[in-house]
């Protein structure tokens, strides 16, 4: 297993290798001997294994220009379920959407249209906001699916000012999205 992920690193370089100079190139999360997966950098945008680490979570995006401490926008990317995840999306979304509602009376979780990815499948999206005051902090949840685990992507704002633009970048990110295992037949070297 040790392979997959040499493998999928070596894919990963092969695709990206023609575009590092144009764009940042994409980061690559290992579960090492179970699986790998990458997402894509939007343009004005950073991202960082090293502070997602401290938040116990797999990566981390926030706008360039600004310190992490002072972002008004960041997009994380976790794992909710990390072992025989196959049809259990549905279930993990309605528990997050029940723990949303647990945080407060005033939060309202809404279905928005799913995000197709680019190698294949699409992510549920939800959208969080304040009932009171929808102008206020929102959230966008992205949850994608695979047999071994279930990513979940979050753009967290402060503001409503950059919204748009924010989500745009969060559509960017789950729309790069690449998970790599043994079973994936571009492989150039098979698992073994």
């Amino acid at each position: 297993m040790r392979k997959l992920t040499a493998i999928a690193a070596g894919f990963l370089w092969a695709l990206f290798a023609g575009a590092a100079f144009a764009q940042k190139s994409s980061p690559l999360v290992l579960e090492p001997g179970r699986y790998s997966y990458s997402f894509g950098v939007p343009s004005g945008w950073n991202y960082s294994f090293e502070q997602a680490r401290r938040l116990d979570l797999k990566l981390l995006y926030y706008p360039e220009g600004c310190l992490l401490r002072d972002a008004t926008s960041i997009i994380t990317i976790g794992e909710i379920c990390r072992s025989e995840c196959s049809g259990k999306l549905a279930g993990t979304i309605q528990r997050a959407a029940e723990s949303i509602g647990d945080r407060g009376s005033d939060l309202r979780i809404a279905s928005a249209p799913p995000l197709k990815i680019r190698a294949g499948g699409e992510a549920e999206v939800r959208i969080v906001t304040h009932a009171r005051a929808p102008q206020q902090v929102q959230e966008a949840l992205a949850f994608i699916g695979h047999e071994e685990t279930i990513v979940l992507v979050v753009l967290t704002t402060k503001t409503p000012d950059t919204w748009d633009r924010d989500f745009r970048a969060f559509e960017d990110i789950v729309r790069g999205h690449q998970f790599f295992n043994c079973g994936r037949p571009e492989l150039a070297i098979p698992c073994r």
